[in-house]
């Protein structure tokens, strides 16, 4: 039997997978396992929205498994790998295992899957059209998102430039304050200079006033007549007249009535 004739007898569903595994640009979302004794879907969403229908047709992630244990493949109990799928004769590079796969018995055939992959369920369109219309709106969101993310930080960076702003202006209040204030305590210190140099200039002249002639007597306004009259007594007599008879032989001149020798006058 000819090598394209063997190919020929292989199911397209199992070819199709293979070829899924081969292909490298896909390896971030399906792959052979460590040992390729299975194959892994890495990414469900991704194998759904852009491998089914490049490969199937579909988008219908339950409708591939469906198929898959219409051939015997088994999924991994470990939890780890959820979606890794194992058959003992799907293998990494032994292609030529996959005529030993068959399906099981009592299931449809293989043109009615074909069938299905080519014209999907109606309800498997509204499906796929409601998941279109989620990732729209998904993406919608995430637009608005990035909006709200943009406007946050432009107004946390107005914030911050303000805080900055009123910090500043702070910092220049409290020079202004302290500037006035010196101002003031420098004229209060001025004024009370001021008063103590003129209540000292005062205090000095009062002392002066009192300090003219002290010794001399003033005849006040307000003196009485009788005062005035006892001055013209003491000083008001008239002079001693030198008679021969006040003159002795020994030439001294005697002083009646106990008068100082500067009241008397020579004629």
């Amino acid at each position: 039997m000819s090598k394209s004739r063997s190919q020929s007898s292989i199911p397209a569903f199992l070819q199709k997978t293979y070829d899924i595994l081969e292909n490298p640009q896909l390896q971030d979302i399906v792959g052979w396992n460590e040992d390729g004794s299975g194959f892994l879907v890495k990414n469900v969403i991704a194998f759904q929205d852009q491998v089914l229908p490049m490969y199937f047709k579909h988008r219908n992630f339950a409708s591939f498994v469906r198929q898959m244990n219409m051939y015997g493949f088994h999924k991994s109990r470990s939890d780890q790998k959820e979606n890794e799928f194992i058959h003992p004769h799907f293998k990494k590079d032994q292609r030529n295992l996959l005529k030993k796969i068959k399906r099981k018995s009592g299931e449809h055939g293989e043109d009615q899957f074909a069938i299905m992959e080519l014209k999907p369920h109606r309800n498997q369109n509204i499906s796929d059209k409601q998941i279109q219309q989620i990732m729209t709106k998904q993406q919608e969101l995430e637009k608005v998102c990035k909006i709200l993310i943009e406007q946050n930080n432009k107004i946390l960076q107005c914030n911050q430039q303000l805080r900055n702003q009123l910090v500043q202006e702070k910092f220049n209040g409290n020079k202004k304050l302290q500037k006035l204030k010196d101002y003031f305590l420098g004229q209060q210190q001025l004024q009370d200079d001021c008063l103590q140099k003129r209540a000292l200039e005062d205090l000095i002249q009062s002392d002066n006033e009192e300090l003219i002639l002290p010794s001399q007597k003033k005849v006040k306004g307000e003196d009485s007549d009788s005062t005035i009259d006892k001055m013209e007594q003491l000083y008001g007599q008239p002079p001693l007249m030198l008679t021969n008879a006040l003159v002795e032989n020994d030439g001294m001149i005697q002083l009646l009535d106990d008068h100082q020798f500067n009241d008397i006058c020579f004629d």
